[in-house]
């Protein structure tokens, strides 16, 4: 039995912890701390999510971890990095993890964009890299602001990924699985 632990923090936000129930409750072990919900394949053997690696990015002006695209088996006890970024959508039907990634695995600023990784944890490639205005992150007062996850379209042939402008406008900007350009809207 896998069990998503909500727990309020001191900030006034939700910390999610994966746990796994096996034996009849005889044996309880917490997975990761993850962000979001967990996304299952249709036959329900693994998911994936967004786990927090708890090591910190390099740019100690934000207060921030890495974060790692993890599968997981349905059971919990297989476990398998797929690549560091945030926000994983699933296109089943191709059997890949499309995730915004702007950091490294030893935290250090790369260039973001929307990146896909094959469910077996190869082939990581750029799906599309922001245009250097754009950002994923945005200050919002005294914390940072991350731009809402990519949406697959109804069809699977194309992906809106959102980001932020320097004045912090929100963008969304559509492109096609392998990166062509589509179309640009400010929200």
């Amino acid at each position: 039995l896998l069990i998503v632990n909500l727990r309020p923090t001191g900030e006034g936000g939700v910390s999610r912890e994966l746990w796994v129930a096996q034996d009849g409750w005889e044996r309880t072990r917490r997975l990761a701390t993850i962000e979001g919900q967990p996304v299952w394949a249709s036959h329900g053997e693994w998911f994936i999510c967004q786990a927090d690696s708890e090591r910190p990015i390099k740019d100690q002006s934000i207060d921030r971890t890495i974060e790692r695209i993890e599968k997981f088996s349905a059971d919990g006890r297989v476990r398998t990095m797929l690549a560091t970024g945030s926000n994983p959508v699933l296109h089943e039907a191709r059997g890949e993890v499309f995730f915004y990634r702007d950091l490294d695995d030893q935290g250090e600023a790369v260039p973001p964009g929307l990146f896909a990784v094959h469910v077996d944890g190869h082939s990581l490639r750029p799906v599309y890299l922001l245009p250097e205005r754009y950002r994923f992150w945005k200050e919002h007062g005294d914390y940072f602001v991350q731009a809402p996850p990519p949406t697959l379209s109804a069809t699977g042939s194309r992906i809106s990924l959102h980001a932020f402008e320097a004045n912090g406008t929100r963008v969304r900007i559509t492109v096609g699985l392998d990166g062509q350009f589509l179309e640009l809207r400010r929200e």
